[in-house]
């Protein structure tokens, strides 16, 4: 992932939440900024994201002038979108999923870092082994795709 300054990371946490940012810049940038996610209480986690994550991002965009129907799918955006260790990829069009695999990927050179886990993934990966193969799986990422590139982030989220 090309990071343009440290200062604007591609992974960003807000609140409890880790949002892993790809594509259009400007619905990152109000969701790193501008959203006020809702508090997870430890109900279902796919019925959270449904009923209270959704709609708040959807409402944060609305309140910030963002319209995510309009312009061209191809200029769209990907995030993942993390809390209490559930992870859920989110689409342009604001629809989300959750994998049984586990591993996820976005961006450009993210087809590339999936192929490289799912190569390696094991059940019940210890944290250490999970780290050092999600940064290959970037660095070969970056050496396939020319839009895949350093600095390179590795964050971590606990359960909480």
């Amino acid at each position: 992932m090309i990071t343009l300054a440290t200062s604007t990371p591609k992974i960003v946490e807000v609140g409890k939440f880790l949002i892993a940012i790809s594509g259009d810049v400007r619905p990152g940038d109000i969701l790193s900024y501008n959203w006020k996610p809702p508090v997870y209480r430890g109900e279902d986690p796919v019925q959270f994201m449904g009923r209270k994550v959704m709609p708040s991002i959807n409402q944060t965009f609305i309140k910030n002038n963002y319209d995510y129907t309009k312009g061209d799918k191809d200029d769209g955006f990907d995030y993942l979108v993390a809390f209490n260790s559930n992870i859920f990829r989110i689409a342009c069009d604001l629809s989300f999923f959750q994998g049984d695999v586990g591993i996820y990927g976005i961006g450009s050179g993210g087809q590339f870092a999936l192929g490289y886990l799912a190569s390696i993934c094991k059940p019940d990966m210890e944290l250490e082994y999970a780290k050092r193969h999600a940064l290959k799986a970037v660095n070969i990422a970056s050496v396939l795709d020319v839009n895949t590139g350093k600095p390179l982030q590795l964050v971590v989220q606990e359960r909480f």
